[in-house]
């Protein structure tokens, strides 16, 4: 029998009308409905079925996640030097950094004022960053006298010893930050932070004793045992020999040595892109209020500091000018990027300044500030702003120090990526100090 589209549209209401003048169409319209109900019950079966699936896969997935963390967490080596980061960086890098006993100390002389052994810290690379390498120089002063070195000790041992340990040593903000909201350019990097506690800037090789203890100055020996370690494939398995580029930072003392032992490290890796970024160690012509109480020539002497090679042979009889870094400055191998508070209040403290407000000292910062301008003049790159900070690669100021809206990081970022040709970043300071 034949229907016609009509009827076929009728709506449902009239079925029982239709069911009374044709049997056939009833039967028609019954299995219709049965059949549009399990069509309907399959297809939530398989949604259910599919949903299922879907939260076992998350729950598993989450489950390896954590466990992959917690395996970083806990120090394992394997996992770290291995090269098996997965290449996708998460936005924060919860891993703490590891410590690292330098290898042999003793016997390579690479051993603290005390002569407990050289330590640094190290977290792997990750992502795009995983042959990329920062080494980061810590700072804290030093000593030059015995009297000076045994208050030092007393007082700061951490900073002498590698058994005594000082809040907060380990450095994992700013440059060092794994968070890539906090550090976008250097997150996903291998992070060395060489621990500082020969009190020479990095640079002495010497002994001295006093009525209390022998201190042993050999920072010079301590950088080239962590830099032999870091590229030895018997103690990482991907070492700083398969980088591809590597950044040499330092801080204060840090920023002394890291200047000084820069050549060495550019010496060490001829094929090895390098730069550095020295942090609050600019000092020009080493001016200061007061005098010192000690000069260049004893405090060398004192520590057996052993000056960049290059400048010294070219200076000659002049090698102790070397120590200020506007005149070490022009004989770096390679691009150096430079940090420096135009009104660092602690290189105002130690050049003698213990009253700002005081008409005398006003007009020596002052001055000094402009020198400060003026020797910058020479450099490619840096950033100099008048907050009073000091020493801020590896802390929030990192973020926070800004000139023209420019924060010293996306500076640094800027010119070693070379994303821009304005590379020298300056405020003009003229005795009022900027604020955040």
């Amino acid at each position: 029998m034949q229907h016609t589209n009509q009827d076929l549209e009728r709506p449902t209401d009239t079925k029982g009308d239709l069911a009374t003048a044709n049997p056939d169409l009833a039967v028609i319209a019954r299995y219709r409905i049965i059949l549009g109900i399990a069509v309907g019950l399959l297809l939530i079966s398989v949604a259910i079925i599919l949903m299922l699936v879907f939260r076992a896969g998350s729950v598993d997935r989450g489950t390896d996640s954590t466990n992959n963390q917690n395996e970083m967490n806990s120090g394992q080596t394997a996992e770290d030097d291995s090269g098996t980061n997965s290449d996708v960086l998460s936005p924060t890098r919860e891993e703490k950094m590891i410590a690292y006993t330098v290898e042999n100390a003793t016997e390579r002389n690479a051993v603290c004022n005390d002569g407990t052994p050289a330590v640094y810290f190290y977290r792997p690379g990750e992502g795009e960053g995983i042959d990329k390498w920062l080494v980061w120089f810590e700072g804290g002063g030093g000593c030059s006298s015995l009297e000076s070195c045994d208050k030092r000790f007393e007082e700061s041992k951490y900073l002498m010893s590698s058994s005594a340990s000082g809040e907060g040593r380990v450095k994992e903000g700013g440059i060092l930050s794994a968070d890539t909201n906090d550090n976008p350019d250097f997150a996903s990097w291998n992070h060395v932070m060489l621990n500082y506690c020969s009190s020479d800037t990095w640079m002495g090789d010497a002994i001295q004793t006093s009525s209390e203890r022998e201190y042993i100055f050999a920072g010079h020996d301590i950088v080239s045992a962590i830099f032999k370690d870091l590229s030895d494939h018997n103690v990482f398995s991907r070492d700083l020999s398969d980088a591809s580029e590597l950044l040499v930072a330092g801080s204060s003392a840090g920023g002394s040595g890291a200047s000084h032992n820069l050549n060495r490290i550019v010496d060490w890796f001829p094929e090895l892109p390098i730069k550095g970024v020295i942090d609050s160690s600019w000092d020009p012509n080493d001016t200061t209020f007061t005098p010192f109480p000690f000069n260049d020539a004893e405090v060398v002497a004192f520590r057996g500091t052993h000056l960049d090679t290059y400048c010294s042979e070219a200076l000659g009889t002049d090698l102790l000018d070397c120590v200020d870094l506007d005149a070490l400055q022009p004989f770096w191998q390679v691009p150096v990027f430079i940090y420096i508070d135009q009104i660092d209040k602690v290189k105002l403290g130690n050049s003698g300044i213990t009253d700002p407000s005081d008409p005398t000292q006003q007009s020596w910062i002052l001055d000094n500030a402009e020198l400060i301008r003026e020797t910058l003049e020479e450099v490619d790159g840096y950033f100099s702003p008048a907050y009073g900070q000091h020493a801020v690669i590896t802390n929030d100021w990192f973020n926070d120090s800004k000139i023209d809206g420019i924060s010293f990081r996306q500076a640094l970022g800027d010119w070693y990526f070379e994303r821009t040709k304005d590379t020298q970043h300056l405020f003009s300071f003229t005795g009022e100090r900027q604020t955040r």
